[in-house]
């Protein structure tokens, strides 16, 4: 009988163990959302058959270098033309100043921008 009067718990009013944040390093305070998979599948698209395992830790160095860069010319650009918000054409610009050219890139005003993708329907004006 004790079995029919036990009342069922309600699991959502039940205080779970807290979720415990990750200490920050310095290294994920910049880029940890890089993983080596991807490093690996950059890689395998550039040509390369096998990776160390040190070269990650350089290959991540090397992305922040280079995001600081874009990031500070495209902040830049926004701000000499006086906007508070980057437009992915300060982004293009940027790649262009480094000498990185980004192709197939329309900048539509009205759409905002886009890949250059033509449809039956657009006009070339």
């Amino acid at each position: 009988m004790a079995a029919s009067k036990r009342r069922k718990s309600n699991t959502k009013s039940k205080k779970r163990g807290k979720n415990k944040k990750k200490d920050l390093d310095e290294n994920s305070y910049y880029v940890s959302g890089i993983s080596d998979g991807a490093m690996k599948r950059l890689a395998r698209r550039g040509g390369i058959k096998r990776i160390s395992a040190d070269v990650y830790e350089e290959l991540r160095k090397i992305y922040i270098v280079f995001l600081e860069k874009l990031v500070e010319d495209s902040y830049n650009y926004a701000d000499c033309a006086k906007r508070k918000t980057i437009i992915p054409l300060d982004v293009v610009y940027a790649l262009k100043r480094q000498g990185r050219n980004l192709y197939g890139y329309v900048h539509d005003h009205e759409v905002g921008g886009k890949l250059g993708v033509k449809h039956d329907g657009d006009s070339d004006e």
